[in-house]
Formats: structure tokens, C-alpha cells, sequence
């Protein structure tokens, strides 16, 4: 078995723990495992589950109040186009985290958000330029809290 499969079954034997729990916070961080590992395998098909996991990890986030890990996931969705060569996707979705970013008061002229940019311009660094971006996002939240 590969570990996208292992992953992928280990996920699945976790949901009654996850449906038991009742915690929306809980569920969340699910529906991110369920796109990270969706992602993981590489085929087309996975591909439509990954994004459509993404995006509504993404949507829980905002509805739960938390901004930033919306904007994490989106980093995360950025990555998963990037790492597909969807550059264009991969250009809307950072449009997309650049709006959230502005709601939250960080500014486009910030550090994370020229790397973010960057990334949708250099599709050779993206990925990498990518995961910048996702530290200096951690880096503002723990500042911030």
C-alpha cells in the first residue's frame, strides 16, 4: 500500500472519532487532513476532491471566525496548484488570500504579502516562495496573539 493509501485509510477509520467529538475546530483540521491527503495522491480524480476539500476547509475557517487559519489553507491550495502547474489557479487563489489579508488589516505592501505575489509571477519558486509565505503568515499570528 502507498502512503497516500495509508493515509487515506487511516483518515477514514478516524471519522467516528471525528463525528463523536462534536468540536468545530476538530472537524476543521478533518476537512484539511482530508484535502492534504486527497492531494497526496496525484491522479485527476483526487485532484477535484483535493480543491473542493480546500475550499471548503477554507469556508468552515471563515465561518468559524478564524481568518487565519483560512488564509493557511489557502497557502495550502496555492501550494497543491502549484505543485500541479495550475498556474492560473494558483494566481486566483492568491488574489483570493490577498483579500482575506486585507481584511485582516495586514496590508498589501507587507512581507507576506509581496511573497504571496511573487509566488502567482515565478512559477519556478512558487512552491518555495509559497511555503515563505506560510511561515511569515505563523510568524504575524503568534505577534499578533
Amino acid at each position: 500500500m502507498r502512503r497516500s493509501e495509508v493515509a487515506l485509510n487511516l483518515y477514514e477509520r478516524l471519522q467516528p472519532f471525528y463525528a463523536t467529538a462534536a468540536d468545530k475546530m476538530l472537524h476543521l483540521r478533518g476537512q484539511w487532513l482530508f484535502a492534504k491527503v486527497s492531494a497526496s495522491f496525484g491522479r485527476a480524480s483526487a485532484d477535484k476532491t483535493a480543491e473542493h476539500a480546500f475550499r471548503a476547509a477554507a469556508g468552515t475557517a471563515v465561518k468559524l471566525d478564524l481568518p487565519y487559519e483560512s488564509a493557511k489553507i489557502l497557502l495550502d491550495l496555492g501550494t497543491f496548484f502549484a505543485s500541479r502547474g495550475r498556474w492560473h489557479a494558483l494566481e486566483l487563489v492568491i488574489i483570493e488570500a490577498l483579500n482575506l489579508l486585507d481584511y485582516l488589516g495586514i496590508s498589501r505592501d507587507t512581507a507576506v504579502a509581496q511573497v504571496l505575489l511573487l509566488a502567482a509571477r515565478q512559477r519556478r519558486r512558487s512552491l518555495n516562495l509559497l511555503q515563505r509565505a506560510g511561515l511569515l503568515i505563523n510568524r504575524h499570528h503568534f505577534a499578533a496573539a
